[in-house]
């Protein structure tokens, strides 16, 4: 059977520089990598050699090899044991992630090509080639970049050194980031299937895909809308990026399935002291209530909540993001019956689904907006403090009254300028803040928090040496290879690069240099399904190129009216900003 998605495959040996360790011998293969050992050793009868691989090392320089959640002594180990002969042998049916190797039982330095590292690699294109004159951002995009790569192992995992899981919600804040850097039309199609396969009878999702059958139940990280929503969203991200309904033809029941059953899960509002909101929606009739989705996730891992789930109501992370995917839904039904031969059917589901999202989207404000302080806030936020994720949300998907967003975007900026331009996120609130701040006129101060270089920021992690994205964002990170933090890429590739998709196909973009302060030169080559786009500006030069292929539509905003580039390769003048 031919599979559905491009190969994992070996990439040429890497040989660890090796040192002393107290128990044998450290070898360190310079960056994090998913692949395994390769072994062609010498070793007697009965001699056992153990292997570990941990991505850090502990104050002493020792291998840290442990998983904090599940105790196994055979954690990321390969144990050998000699039959007197030399031994030749890679492992066939595991992977590991790391960047170091600790070997014990040897009783000697390897020699070369004894031990050595061996990447393996899903076999995606790439998707973008970036520079500019600000190295960090080239830094940034190059190790998320690589970090992606090792968590593409027939699906997305959350990690190679741990339970190498799908989790659904790293994704679903990740994908423009991921598929900016990938072609992962053929990837993600499939992983789609895996998504759909955890459905059960009733409609729900897992929030892990593939599921053993867990990711159900409370306990199990679930519910939570902001994991188990990815059906809408990367069903309408496939078709926005690639042109490829496909996918939400062959999905389209179970995707409805799924939004209709988190329809049946939203409960009366009540607030954190027990008494109803009083404010009630209408969302139909039966379990369908007027109220709000829950979960026991939110904005993951935000600073000083290393556990997990941040303090504030998750109701109100669950909710903007059920309401997004009504809207996704929505979209995906008007584009199916626009197609010739479409069957009748969705009009229905539509309409339901925009009445439900208008309703949850007036019962986040009455909830949650403070209209004297001009900003979204939560009873159980620790000490009354402003969180920066409840803001972005409801700026970022369009749930923020009309009058009330010029405040709640002052709140923003005014929170990130008073704690000196440092983020204040999880998973959720980073894959947002940077491109909120600039679309709303602040891309200054989002040039400022993405160049942080004093914890939490991206900037502490590569002076620490980080060769990818962690997990979390302080030095004790549980893994060192993990994508759901690293979206400020996606800002990269769009808002500093000053190119953005603005119709669904790559049928129209819009090229506006400059939109980042601080940035002044940036070149960028993006495959498209329409051929091949390459921008490249020069503020000092006042010089824009462009190479626009054909059956694309190219906007320039260059301090002027707007105009249109054709195809082929042009040359425009900068005006005055």
């Amino acid at each position: 059977m031919e599979r559905p998605h491009e190969p994992v495959a070996a990439q040429p040996a890497v040989e660890p520089r090796w040192r002393r360790s107290a128990s044998g011998w450290i070898g360190d293969v310079g960056q994090m990598m998913a692949g395994v050992a390769r072994y062609d050793l010498p070793l007697e009868t009965g001699q056992q050699v153990s292997v570990q691989f941990g991505e850090k090392l502990d104050e002493s320089g020792e291998l840290v090899c442990a998983n904090e959640h599940i105790y196994t002594p055979r954690f990321q180990t390969d144990v050998l044991i000699g039959a007197g002969r030399r031994l030749h042998w890679q492992p066939e049916f595991s992977y590991k992630g790391f960047q170091y190797l600790s070997v014990t039982g040897l009783g000697r330095r390897p020699a070369a090509g004894e031990v050595v590292a061996v990447p393996l690699v899903q076999q995606v294109r790439g998707a973008v080639e970036f520079e500019c004159d600000v190295p960090m951002f080239s830094q940034l995009v190059e190790v998320m970049g690589r970090t992606v790569l090792n968590n593409l192992h027939h699906i997305p995992t959350d990690t190679p050194i741990y339970e190498k899981n799908g989790w659904t919600g790293d994704v679903l804040v990740s994908m423009d980031t991921m598929s900016g850097l990938f072609d992962l039309r053929r990837l993600f199609t499939k992983w789609l299937d895996d998504v759909a396969a955890t459905q059960l009878p009733s409609g729900q999702l897992a929030v892990i895909a593939p599921s053993p059958g867990w990711g159900y139940e409370h306990g199990e990280c679930a519910p939570a809308p902001e994991w188990s929503c990815p059906f809408p969203g990367l069903l309408l991200h496939l078709a926005d990026v690639y042109g490829d309904l496909g996918p939400a033809r062959r999905h389209w029941q179970s995707c409805r399935r799924y939004l209709d059953w988190e329809l049946t899960q939203i409960t009366d509002a009540v607030d954190e002291s027990g008494g109803s909101t009083g404010a009630g929606g209408n969302f139909g009739t039966g379990a369908t209530g007027g109220g709000l989705a829950s979960s026991e996730l939110g904005d993951y891992l935000s600073p000083g909540y290393i556990d997990g789930p941040p303090p504030e109501d998750s109701r109100l992370s669950a909710s903007c993001f059920l309401h997004r995917g009504l809207l996704q839904g929505a979209e995906l039904a008007a584009r199916l019956d626009a197609e010739p031969g479409a069957e009748e059917g969705r009009r229905g589901s539509l309409e339901a689904w925009l009445d439900a999202a208008e309703s949850l989207r007036g019962q986040i404000n009455e909830v949650f907006l403070d209209r004297e302080r001009g900003c979204y806030r939560t009873a159980s936020d620790p000490h009354g403090q402003y969180r920066q994720t409840s803001n972005l949300m409801p700026l970022a998907l369009g749930i923020v009254p009309e009058e009330m967003r010029g405040p709640v975007v002052e709140s923003l900026v005014a929170d990130v300028r008073r704690r000196d331009h440092h983020l204040n996120t999880g998973h959720i609130g980073t894959s947002l803040l940077l491109n909120v701040l600039t679309d709303a006129g602040f891309g200054a101060d989002a040039f400022r928090v993405a160049t942080q270089r004093s914890c939490p920021s991206w900037g502490s992690w590569l002076d620490l040496g980080a060769t990818t994205m962690w997990e979390r964002w302080n030095a004790g990170a549980r893994s060192r290879d993990h994508f759901f933090l690293g979206t400020v890429v996606d800002w990269i590739l769009t808002r500093v690069a000053g190119v953005r998709r603005i119709a669904p196909g790559w049928a129209v973009v819009r090229v506006q240099p400059g939109l980042v302060d601080g940035v002044s030169r940036c070149r960028t080559t993006r495959p498209t399904s329409r051929g091949v786009l390459t921008v490249d500006w020069d503020l000092h030069l006042g010089r824009l190129s462009v190479d626009v292929p054909e059956a694309m539509v190219c906007q320039l905003e260059l301090g002027g009216p707007t105009v249109v580039a054709e195809a082929g390769e042009s040359v425009w003048q900068i005006g005055d900003r």
